[in-house]
């Protein structure tokens, strides 16, 4: 399902926003001019990681701590807890970001 995310000033270097699709949290950061959409849990224990700090590429969870580069999904913390990354496109000033189907229930 694809779903419009924003303008793309609305996410500015450096900073993480969120948006609910259905139930679920949008996470979506720019880092490096680049944007970034993925699940806002944790894989650890769902927190709500747009409340975390982003460092550089660097997420970290406001819960237990755990790290993880938003660039590439990959668990610093635990390399077996990755981001669930989603595919985005960008359209003029537009930003759509693909999640699953069931989000939308």
């Amino acid at each position: 399902m694809r779903i419009l995310a924003g303008k793309t000033t609305d996410f500015l270097e450096g900073t993480m926003g969120v948006i609910w699709v259905g139930k679920h949290s949008l996470a979506i950061a720019r880092v490096n001019g680049e944007l970034r959409a993925f699940a806002g849990e944790c894989p650890h224990r769902g927190a709500q990681l747009a409340q975390g700090r982003l460092i550089g590429p660097h997420l970290t969870c406001p819960w237990h701590e755990w790290k993880f580069d938003v660039l590439t999904g990959e668990g610093l913390t635990n390399p077996h807890a990755r981001l669930t990354l989603f595919p985005i496109s960008i359209e003029g000033q537009n930003v759509f970001v693909e999640v699953p189907d069931d989000w939308g229930v």
